[in-house]
C-alpha cells in the first residue's frame, strides 16, 4: 500500500509568503516614525534641561545670560563655545559671564556632531546644528515672538531653544515649549 505524503502545496507556500510581505510592509514604516519621533523627544529633553540650566543661571546673577537681544544664535561656533563655557563655568577672562564658575550644566558627548569633541559643535538628535535659544530680557514672563525665528505665538516662559527644520537630515522643527 502506498502512502500519501503530506506537504504543503504552492499556493500555500505562496499566501504565507505575501501575508509576511503585507505585514512587513505595515511595520516598517512605523519603525521609521517611532525612531523619529523618539529623536524628537530625546530633542526636546534636551532643550529642556538647556533651558533649566539658564534659568539657574538667572536665579543667581539677575539676568540671562548671552542673549542681550532676546535671541542668541548657537549653530555658529564662538557662539556654542561661549554657551558651553558658560553653562560648564569652564569660561576665563576678565569679561566672563559666570563668574562663579558654577557648573550649571555637563554636556554629554552625544551633544556633540563629533561624540565627546565639544569643538566639533552642537547638534540636536536629528545632527542638526541650527538651534537657537530665546529669552525674555524683560522678565515679564513672556518672549515676544519676533525674537523667535520660526512661526510662533508670543510664549510664557523665560527661555526656550529651538531647531529648524532641515530637510537634507530629515530634521522636524522642534520647539522646547
Amino acid at each position: 500500500m502506498k502512502k500519501n505524503k503530506q506537504g504543503f502545496t504552492l499556493i500555500e507556500l505562496l499566501t504565507v509568503i505575501a501575508i509576511i510581505g503585507i505585514l512587513a510592509g505595515i511595520i516598517i514604516p512605523s519603525v521609521g516614525a517611532v525612531r523619529k519621533s523618539a529623536k524628537k523627544a530625546k530633542t526636546q529633553s534636551m532643550f529642556s534641561q538647556w533651558a533649566s540650566a539658564i534659568e539657574l543661571f538667572r536665579q543667581d546673577y539677575g539676568y540671562y545670560p548671552l542673549a542681550a537681544d532676546g535671541s542668541y544664535d548657537l549653530s555658529t561656533s564662538g557662539n556654542q563655545t561661549k554657551f558651553i563655557q558658560v553653562l560648564e563655568g569652564t569660561e576665563t577672562g576678565a569679561d566672563r559671564l559666570n563668574k562663579k564658575n558654577v557648573r550649571y550644566y555637563s554636556f554629554p558627548g552625544d551633544a556633540f556632531a563629533i561624540p565627546d569633541d565639544d569643538s566639533s559643535g552642537l547638534v540636536d538628535a536629528f545632527e542638526n546644528p541650527s538651534i537657537f535659544m530665546a529669552v525674555d530680557n524683560d522678565q515679564d514672563g513672556v518672549i515676544d515672538a519676533a525674537d523667535v525665528d520660526i512661526s510662533s505665538d508670543d510664549v510664557r516662559r523665560g527661555v526656550i531653544f529651538y531647531s529648524k527644520a532641515n530637510e537634507d537630515l530629515d530634521a522636524p522643527e522642534i520647539k522646547s515649549w
